[in-house]
Order: C-alpha cells, then structure tokens, then sequence
C-alpha cells in the first residue's frame, strides 16, 4: 500500500499488525515511514523509538529516526542516531550518505547558537545599569568629627608659617 501512495490503508494494516505483534520491530519501522511521508512526524518518531526498543540493533529505524530529527532541526540527536546505526551496520549506505550532512546541519546549529549567545550577552552589557559610579560623581568619604579640622583655620596656619618663614611655599615674592 505505502509504495502505491495508499498511506492511509498501509497505516491500518500496519497499526493491526503492530497491535497483534507490539515488539515487531520492522512493523514499528514501517508504520514510523508511513507516518513519516504523511508528515506526521511526533507519530513516527514514537514508532521508531518503540521499533529500536523492540530491537536495539534495526539500523533501519535508527537511520529513520535520525532522518525525523533531521527534518524536526534536532540534528545532534539525527548524529547519535547515525552513528549508533553505523556502529551496528557499518557499512549502511543511507546512514553512511546523510550522516556528513547531518554533521555540518549541527556545525551550523551551534555556530548559530553560539553568535545568538554572544549576541544576547552584549545586548545585556548595553542594556544593563551601571553600577559602578564615575570619578567625577564620586564625593570623598565624610570623616568622623575627630578627624575634622577647620578649614579657614589651616589656612590661615599656613599662611602664618609662610610669612614667618618656617615653611618655604615655592613662590618668589
């Protein structure tokens, strides 16, 4: 049915044989492919996952699954997937042929996430409030009263020492 472009009918004679046979691990697979071409791809993705723990080893369905991942923008769980069916069946050719894509689809993805956080990071310098003050709004700390001495005092101290010559001030008069 699935090849004659008859999904709907392929789907229920697939869901039968799923319910008469749950851990038919190429039923599962080919159910997830039906659901896959009628984009449905939660239900697919469901069926994958139930085929692969069904049987651990089906390169088919994890291929399959990373291609569902692939197209849902989650390729670094396509990559795992990929790579888990190459492990199993090195020399798989749909897995050997989409797993260089999938690897530079993630390349992009966390470059893209990368500039997005650096991004977001300078926004939030900008945006934020400055909580160091400048020097020229800063005032000196205010001393204790013991440690106030007056101001007109000083200098008229000062200008006595000068005049009387105990402290040389720079200045030829």
């Amino acid at each position: 049915y699935g090849k004659q472009g008859k999904y709907e009918e392929a789907a229920m004679s697939l869901e039968k044989a799923v319910a008469l046979e749950p851990g038919n691990a190429d039923a599962r697979n080919a159910l997830g492919v039906i659901y896959h071409r009628q984009k449905q791809y939660q239900q697919a993705e469901e069926q994958y996952l139930e085929a692969i723990k069904a049987n651990p080893n089906h390169a088919k369905a994890r291929t399959n699954l990373a291609i569902t991942y692939q197209q849902q923008h989650e390729p670094q769980k396509a990559l795992q997937q990929l790579e888990k069916a190459l492990e199993i069946q090195p020399g798989y050719a749909p897995a050997q042929a989409l797993i260089e894509q999938v690897r530079k689809q993630a390349k992009k993805q966390q470059e893209a996430e990368r500039k997005k956080k650096e991004k977001a990071e300078r926004a939030e310098k900008l945006s934020s409030p400055k909580t160091e003050k400048s020097p020229k709004s800063e005032k000196p700390p205010k001393r204790e009263a013991s440690e106030r001495r007056p101001a007109a005092g000083l200098f008229d101290a000062g200008t006595s020492f000068i005049r009387q010559g105990k402290v040389d001030a720079g200045i030829d008069a």
